[in-house]
């Protein structure tokens, strides 16, 4: 199955293929306005947060500049991709056979198929909570109970936006986001806010993969500690992708750092889980877990 990312990827493809085309079919220089219009329009849908929601928005400073750049700016890329077809078309000797309407169509089509693949309310909604964090650090508090209070608090509204993913979000994309959120809180409060959510027990899967990359990261499973990982191990309900994710993780690491065993989830934990997850694609990684500790162990006894 194509991850959710790379469709986008495509489809956003799409909307810059439609002037590139409209040029290799030499199509005149007035379906440039139409393509501007559709680009501008993508980015409104795409990217509401960097333009003005009310009628008294417009009276900020540089609110009007900027739009205008922004627009600038798509004037550019279309003006680009119609005059790259047409050098191609000027290469290939003859105009590209086209209808005339499909160019355009395509970049139509690109609009609400990326709606369909990516809300950006969940990006406005992380770059708020970064925003709002970014503003506490530069305010330059003391690290007193008030401010320890407030990181915490910090941390879990930082992971919430996880809970309105979708479901098959790919790994990658969640680890990126808890990328992000490491750059405003620790490690150790974050790791401690995925704790706390995951242990109510209804976690929407992507908080629960969240746990698993985060515990399973050999940078934290060193500075947090393997009993911590352990930890995490315990808390994650019997989810098949994100215990997949995590034996996998967890045993490459152990095989590169072998002294990273102790504290690790003893084997009766782990043979009681893949006993659990027979059948899914969990078992083989958490057996191969198994194995790598069980050789660790060995090897340094």
């Amino acid at each position: 199955m194509i991850p959710r990312h790379r469709l986008l990827q495509i489809v956003t493809l799409l909307l810059y293929l439609g002037p590139l085309l409209a040029g290799a079919a030499l199509q005149g220089f007035a379906v440039i306005p139409a393509f501007v219009a559709l680009f501008v329009i993508w980015q409104i849908i795409m990217r509401p947060s960097d333009w003005p929601r009310r009628a008294s928005d417009w009276t900020g400073d540089g609110v009007i500049a900027g739009a205008l750049a922004r627009v600038l700016l798509m004037v550019v890329l279309v003006a680009v991709c119609y005059g790259l077809g047409r050098g191609l078309s000027g290469a290939m000797g003859s105009a590209l056979a086209l209808p005339s309407g499909l160019p355009i169509l395509m970049s139509f089509l690109s609009i609400p198929l990326a709606r369909l693949l990516w809300n950006p309310a969940e990006a406005i909604a992380m770059d708020s909570f970064l925003d709002d964090a970014i503003a506490r650090i530069e305010g330059g508090a003391s690290p007193d109970a008030a401010h320890i209070a407030e990181g915490e608090a910090l941390a879990q509204r930082l992971i919430e936006p996880l809970a309105g993913f979708p479901a098959d979000t790919p790994p990658e994309t969640i680890a990126s986001h808890l990328r992000a959120m490491a750059t405003q809180v620790d490690d150790g409060r974050l790791r401690a806010a995925l704790l706390a959510r995951v242990g109510q027990g209804d976690a929407p899967a992507p908080l629960v993969m969240a746990l698993a990359l985060h515990a399973s990261d050999p940078r934290l499973i060193e500075v947090l500690g393997a009993e911590d990982t352990a930890r995490a191990f315990d808390a994650l309900p019997d989810h098949p992708g994100a215990v997949a994710v995590f034996a996998s993780r967890t045993a490459a690491a152990l095989a590169a750092d072998a002294d990273l065993r102790g504290g690790f989830p003893p084997a009766e934990s782990l043979m009681a889980r893949a006993t659990r997850l027979a059948g899914t694609e969990a078992e083989d990684p958490l057996r191969a877990l198994i194995a790598t500790t069980s050789r660790t162990t060995s090897g340094t006894a």
